[in-house]
C-alpha cells in the first residue's frame, strides 16, 4: 500500500483522504489553518505535511526576488511559519495516536522548479511537483 493523502479542513480538522475521512483532534487547540495535503505512508511510518504554492507568474527580476524571499529561510510570506504551526498542531493531535511512530516531514511544494539555496539549518523540504512525483512513483517503498 502507498500513500493516502488529502486535505485537512481548518474548520473541522477533518482529514479527507479519498476513501474516507478521519477527524483529527488536538485537545489543546483548533487546527491553526487549512493543511493543503497530509500524505501518510503506513509501512514507511512517514507523513508528508505539504504546503502548496503556485509560482507561474514570475515574469520579472523583481518578482523573482520577491518569490525567493517568500520561499527562502527569510520567510517573507510566512509559509514556513504556517508549516511549522501546522506540524506542531498535528504532533499534538490524535494523528500521532492513529499513526504511532510516524515521522512528520514538512514540505513546501511549488508548481515549477525554483532554486533556493539554504544554509542547511531548515527542516523543511522545498521542492517542485515533478520532483515529488518522481520520489513517490520512482522510489521503492516495499
Amino acid at each position: 500500500m502507498g500513500f493516502v493523502a488529502g486535505q485537512v479542513k481548518y474548520d473541522s480538522g477533518s482529514w479527507d483522504y479519498g476513501d474516507g475521512d478521519t477527524l483529527l483532534v488536538n485537545p489543546q487547540s483548533k487546527c491553526p489553518r487549512e493543511i493543503d495535503v497530509l500524505a501518510y505512508h503506513k509501512s514507511l511510518c512517514l507523513a508528508l505535511l505539504i504546503e502548496c504554492k503556485v509560482l507561474t507568474d514570475i515574469h520579472s527580476k523583481a518578482r523573482y526576488r520577491s518569490v525567493h524571499d517568500e520561499l527562502s529561510s527569510t520567510d517573507a510570506a510566512g509559509y514556513r511559519f504556517k508549516l511549522n504551526e501546522n506540524a506542531k498542531w498535528l504532533r499534538e493531535s490524535n494523528f500521532m495516536d492513529l499513526c504511532e511512530g510516524t515521522d512528520i516531514q514538512k514540505v513546501l511544494l511549488t508548481d515549477i522548479p525554483f532554486p533556493v539555496f539554504e544554509d542547511g539549518t531548515s527542516d523543511i523540504i522545498l521542492t517542485d511537483i515533478s520532483t515529488l512525483k518522481q520520489f513517490i512513483c520512482g522510489a521503492s517503498f516495499s
